[in-house]
């Protein structure tokens, strides 16, 4: 992020704990045998990467998620190389489709069974509201491996901005966010830009 160097934690004193963190639009959550927490993301006031770790502070709570290996968008990219590589696409690409562990650095892409053979038509799988490529919630093209990086772009800057790309004063004025009014949202943001 910001092409600048980056730095490790390592002298400090902390108590590993295994488990799985998994974050959503409204939600961060960490969970394990032995603690865990429960966190609204509107609830965050810093975000802190180190080389080897993220810090997330809320309120007065600081909680530092250490990743071992290393590089989690890398898995993340590199597992969905793989999948088109053999010219398959996913189709639904979003942040409710990926865990991993930060005792490990795994990343888990899951929900498979929407995977299909490249520009193949024969699911009723067609994404996730607000991470479908322009294309498709316009019904202009079917989910294939070109429709999956507009939605990996998404889900990238979700991971680096908390926050959706194309969001901003239009979803502020809207007073109930339900599918009606996000799939109106989408579609003006869409037709502004081009």
């Amino acid at each position: 992020m910001g092409g600048g160097e980056t730095t490790s934690v390592d002298d400090v004193s902390y108590e590993t704990i295994k488990g799985i963190l998994c974050v959503t639009n409204k939600r961060i959550l960490f969970v394990s045998s032995q603690e865990g927490f429960d966190k609204k993301v509107s609830d965050l006031v810093a975000v802190t990467p180190y080389a080897n770790c993220i810090e997330l502070q809320f309120s007065k709570d600081i909680y530092k998620v250490f990743v071992p290996d290393g590089n989690i968008v890398f898995q993340v990219l590199n597992g969905y190389q793989k999948l088109h590589a053999m010219d398959y696409s996913y189709r639904d690409i979003s942040f409710g489709n990926l865990f991993f562990d930060p005792a490990t650095g795994e990343v888990l892409i899951c929900d498979n069974d929407n995977v299909a053979a490249s520009g193949i038509d024969n699911s009723s799988v067609y994404g996730t509201p607000r991470f479908m490529a322009p294309e498709i919630v316009r019904g202009k093209a079917k989910p294939s491996r070109e429709t999956d990086l507009f939605s990996l772009a998404v889900l990238l800057f979700y991971m680096f901005m908390l926050g959706h790309p194309l969001e901003g004063k239009l979803e502020a004025d809207i007073k109930c966010m339900d599918i009606h009014a996000m799939n109106k949202l989408y579609l003006e943001i869409l037709l502004q830009k081009n």
